[in-house]
């Protein structure tokens, strides 16, 4: 196949390059500097774009794009969304770790709960495209509670796209490796960008110069590097198949990089999906015919709300798990080095209530420094707080989460509490009951 978009990107270094950081400093894109600012998750620097106020959209990049990418969305979508446009780690202005386990899909879809995490978001809709396509589709799978809606644009992520050719392969081998993508490279890159595209005049030198400048920078081609050596096995379509979230899959009819026929198979796996192939269109849709995408993502977007989330975001209920009928949320403290305990505990706790016939699922989210401001009465990030783990407990009713609460197993661990007791604290983030009331007491004020 022809150098992709990917391909000839792959081919550039980042020996001693400028920081992420300071590249977003005195980046031209101005999108970025007038709305973009860094979020901390997992001890990373993650940079991110916000606008707009309303339902949550995330956006994430393919391999090796950057936010970059939706410039032409950001602003028509934040007129009725609230809208999060990230670099994923080893991309864009985001930090860029030496470590190849930091880019294997299962890490990159932690990371995006980690960034919605860290701005204090329960459920969104994910937009991808290209890899972000992969990545949002595996967090519908790992984290099916925070996703409310998927849009798949030109996603990869099934088993059918060619493999790297040679040169590129080489770019990560030793000794040569290093070389090869120090060598000049902005001509590869105008390149590749022309080949994703139906119409290669519309590539212009801002273009070329912003999708070339993170990949010159300090660790700019490492998460490149590692993603190549990656492989979709046959098994993940299996899993595609289990999807429950609702999703837009859309394509160009001419996409070299992603052929439409990967679209369709994602089509033909998720049940209730909508296929859109856009028509003189290549790989990149949103950068293509922006306001087409625009409208496409809205209409589904609205077309689809979210049973699971009230006014505020609050997680209220499980579209994930027919029939559930209450959640639990808490937020335990734990001090810092005993994190691994706190751990082995829980496990142990999960072990126990698993047993009950009315438990569907225990959920637990690593810990990251906060405390509790009483005068607003929510919870905010402050890094001289407590590290706190957010557990969410699932149940088919509210009788079978009283049963539990009368348990041996549960008395012995909550020291005889009664359930309304274990709520009176300000710990507790939500009880909810999804279908009926309950006689649960409301967290105090």
């Amino acid at each position: 196949m022809r150098a992709l978009v990917v391909l000839g990107l792959a081919l550039l270094a980042a020996c001693g390059g400028v920081q992420p950081a300071d590249l977003a400093r005195t980046t031209p894109y101005a999108l970025a500097r007038s709305a973009g600012h860094f979020v901390t998750v997992d001890g990373m620097q993650i940079f991110a774009i916000t606008a707009g106020e309303g339902r949550d959209v995330v956006l994430i990049h393919g391999n090796p794009s950057s936010t970059y990418t939706w410039r032409r969305v950001v602003a028509p979508l934040a007129t009725r969304y609230r809208v999060h446009a990230i670099d994923l780690p080893g991309y864009g202005f985001s930090d860029k770790p030496d470590d190849d386990a930091r880019y294997t899909t299962a890490a990159l879809a932690h990371d995006v709960t980690g960034y919605l995490d860290a701005v204090g978001v329960r459920r969104a809709v994910l937009v991808g495209s290209s890899m972000g396509g992969y990545v949002v589709s595996e967090t519908a799978l790992l984290y099916p509670d925070r996703v409310s809606a998927l849009v798949l644009v030109d996603a990869s992520g099934l088993p059918g796209i060619d493999g790297y050719p040679l040169s590129t392969r080489m770019a990560g081998w030793p000794v040569i490796g290093p070389l090869l993508r120090s060598l000049p490279s902005r001509g590869r890159v105008r390149e590749s960008l022309e080949h994703a595209v139906y119409d290669p005049a519309q590539i212009t030198e801002a273009d070329v110069d912003a999708y070339n400048a993170p990949l010159r920078s300090a660790g700019g081609t490492n998460a490149f590097i590692a993603r190549m050596h990656q492989q979709v096995t046959e098994e993940r379509a299996a899993r595609v198949r289990t999807i429950g979230a609702p999703t837009l899959v859309i394509t160009g009819d001419t996409d070299r990089v992603v052929p439409p026929a990967i679209a369709a198979r994602y089509h033909a796996l998720i049940g209730g999906s909508e296929l859109l192939v856009m028509a003189h269109t290549g790989h990149l849709p949103h950068e293509e015919h922006p306001e087409e995408t625009v409208t496409a993502i809205t209409r589904w977007v609205d077309a689809h709300p979210d049973q699971a989330t009230g006014a505020s975001g609050s997680l209220v209920g499980t579209p994930c798990y027919e029939g559930a009928m209450i959640v639990v949320t808490n937020r335990i403290p734990v001090s810092k080095g005993h994190e691994i305990d706190f751990e082995d505990r829980f496990k142990r706790r999960v072990h126990l209530v698993d047993r009950h016939p009315g438990f569907l699922r225990n959920e637990v989210h690593r810990p990251r420094p906060m405390k509790f401001d009483h005068e607003q009465g929510t919870w905010r990030d402050d890094p001289n707080g407590e590290g706190y783990y957010e557990v969410k407990t699932w149940w088919r009713s509210f009788e079978d989460f009283v049963t539990w609460t009368q348990s041996p197993a549960f008395q012995e661990a909550h020291a005889n509490r009664p359930p309304k007791e274990m709520f009176r604290g300000a710990n507790v983030l939500e009880v909810h009951d999804i279908v009926t009331s309950t006689d649960l007491d409301p967290p105090p004020s």
